[in-house]
């Protein structure tokens, strides 16, 4: 029976291999459905026939044709109470091959980081070597094809594979000797190997989402022009965490790829939500009863301008969703992902995320009581600058701070030329038709403290980065005094005389500055005691370890942070050693040789360029030893 119903299935497969994939309406995958429904019946009744179980804990079993991105690779799973999503933890799962020519029993973990995977491929490595495992099953599967099949296969490091010659001699008793074995080691891979836990899961989540409509499939555009604001969305991950009033950005893909909106969500994936508006703006057939798990989303926004997708990868330039996204959204935001999203959109002022001390620290991955100490001190003295050697993320906590703390931000970034005229006030050219004229404009210290004066209950931040390559007493020039005495009042030199400024006490300064470059040294003493200054180094907390833990946390190797300390072991001058931020990487394991030989070594040539044997020992060829550990 077993025999016959696989070889169906994979006769029923031959179609996506040739021309899939298919739109789930099609007769295509309506007809592969209907032998995967006999395939999972029968299933079922195995296990209640032969009372089977996965450890003490009943069995359960469900299945997908892939109706998301992939729909070329179909499966069925059985999995008990600890692995509910399939996409996180492990399951043991059948599948039928992409091109249609086996049929692959697999243990394999839940895979959610996009097409390569190379999270579950690392994790997974362990169990090629575990010797409690029958070296025969120690084997990844060929599932067929890139995408999502591959995924299949690097996080599947336990198989067995029948093919077509195979099915035909298959008998049930065959069957279900091998299903009774793949329980037992199931059971013991859940036991001995706990999934980790992907980035931004339960536990850790925001509760913001992003969600992806393709403009091919589904007219967004006509949607909106004829009035509706509340659409259906399908799901396929995060079912327990979604829940009624989560912030919702809205993803266009495509040549115009870019977000189009913001909304939130307004049932539940636990309620009834209609969808019957929403597929009648659908330009493909699309089988309504195939979906099975919706949410409705309100939109409160529509951008007249989308923003660009060029312009979200520039401000989330290491966002898992834009570098490698899941299958199937929605995906999850972290906060400050979200509240750069806002700022890009100019919503930021009017909706600040609700985030804890606790939160910010686990995103940055920085102990809470070093947090707690450095935002008590930014709020009290409100102005400090974070001073460190390159990559050590000095930008980057400054923005995160400023998003926690503050309603309002602006970021500039000093260099020699800039001016007071740039950075406070000064004459600029209007054109008034034919005419042109100089009239006195606002800079971005005085924009940002007329803003902050109107709103005394709210905090705004002002990010200055590289402050020390600036001629500051030039840029700041009348300001030094303010930056002392906030409540007092200065004449500006651009002003009439009576027409005072002032610093408003709800602005806050955070300046950046690299301890690497040698003009830090010309600082002058009053800037230096108008500011606290907070060190990132890396050889102290946080910085120390940081990039350990980033790796850990996105299942990456750890050989970049052992590189990274026996490099700056060999650097006495702890104000140019490295910052981890170069490794910090979602691609590390394949970027890591062009980062070492474009961005590290480079840097290291001029450390070390009167050391030619310590250079020769930090080659990429010299460090690369430490990859095969």
């Amino acid at each position: 029976m077993i025999s016959s119903l696989f070889q169906e299935w994979l006769k029923r497969q031959q179609p996506f291999r040739d021309g899939g994939p298919f739109s789930t309406s099609s007769a295509e995958s309506k007809s592969r459905k209907e032998v995967m429904n006999l395939i999972k019946e029968e299933f079922e009744s195995l296990v209640a026939e032969n009372d089977l179980k996965i450890g003490s804990n009943p069995i359960e079993i469900d299945s997908s044709r892939g109706i998301t991105n992939d729909t070329n690779v179909p499966w069925i799973r059985f999995f008990d109470d600890r692995t509910p999503r399939p996409t996180e933890g492990w399951s043991l799962v059948t599948f039928a091959s992409e091109d249609a020519e086996s049929i692959v029993l697999v243990i394999g973990l839940g895979v959610y980081k996009g097409a390569s995977k190379k999270g579950a491929l690392t994790f997974t490595n362990r169990l090629l070597e575990d010797e409690k495992i029958p070296r025969h099953y120690r084997v990844r599967p060929e599932i067929g094809g890139p995408g999502i099949a591959s995924a299949y296969e690097s996080s599947s490091p336990v198989s067995f594979t029948w093919s077509k010659e195979k099915l035909a001699q298959l008998t049930d008793d065959d069957f279900l000797a091998t299903l009774k074995e793949f329980l037992e080691l199931f059971n013991y891979v859940l036991d001995s190997y706990p999934a980790p836990k992907p980035e931004g899961r339960l536990g850790t989540l925001s509760g913001k989402w992003l969600v992806q409509f393709n403009p091919s499939y589904w007219d967004f555009d006509s949607f909106i022009a004829a009035g509706h604001k509340d659409f259906s969305f399908k799901i396929g991950n995060f079912k327990e965490a979604i829940q009624e009033g989560d912030p919702v950005v809205i993803w266009r893909s495509g040549s115009r790829a870019g977000i189009v909106g913001i909304g939130r969500v307004k049932l539940g994936p636990e309620d009834r939500v209609p969808d019957d508006l929403t597929l009648n703006f659908y330009k493909v057939p699309t089988d309504a009863e195939e979906v099975t798990t919706r949410i409705q989303v309100s939109i409160d926004t529509i951008f007249e301008n989308y923003i660009p997708k060029s312009a979200v990868l520039s401000a989330l330039a290491k966002n898992t969703i834009l570098t490698a996204p899941p299958s199937t959204s929605p995906f999850p935001l972290t906060d400050i992902e979200y509240q750069e999203i806002l700022r890009l959109s100019g919503l930021n002022a009017k909706e600040k995320a609700e985030q804890t001390l606790g939160e910010l620290a686990q995103d940055l991955l920085v102990s809470e009581d070093w947090l707690k100490l450095v935002v008590d001190e930014i709020t009290n003295k409100k102005q400090v600058v974070f001073q460190g050697p390159p990559g050590t993320g000095k930008t980057f906590l400054a923005k995160a701070i400023a998003n926690y703390l503050a309603d309002g931000q602006a970021v500039v970034q000093f260099h020699p030329s800039y001016s007071y005229e740039d950075f406070v006030e000064g004459y600029r050219p209007v054109r008034h038709g034919d005419l042109i004229t100089f009239e006195i404009k606002p800079g971005p210290l005085v924009a940002i403290a007329n803003e902050a004066r109107t709103k005394p209950d709210k905090k705004f931040v002002l990010i200055i980065d590289e402050l020390n390559r600036g001629n500051l007493a030039k840029v700041f020039g009348e300001l030094y005094f303010l930056l002392e005495y906030r409540n007092d009042e200065v004449t500006m030199q651009y002003r009439s005389y009576g027409e005072s400024f002032t610093l408003p006490e709800n602005l806050i300064i955070i300046g950046t500055m690299n301890t690497a470059d040698r003009s830090i040294s010309s600082l002058d003493l009053a800037i230096r005691r108008r500011f606290s200054f907070i060190e990132l180094n890396p050889d102290s907390e946080p910085i120390s370890g940081l990039l350990e833990r980033w790796l850990t946390k996105n299942d990456k190797p750890l050989y970049p942070s052992r590189i990274l300390e026996f490099v700056n072991s060999l650097i006495m001058d702890s104000r140019v050693k490295l910052g981890p931020s170069y490794f910090m990487n979602k691609q590390v394991e394949t970027e890591f040789e062009k980062i070492w030989q474009f961005q590290v070594f480079p840097q290291l040539r001029e450390i070390f360029f009167d050391k030619q044997e310590v250079l020769d020992s930090v080659t990429y060829t010299a460090v690369s030893k430490f990859i095969q550990k």
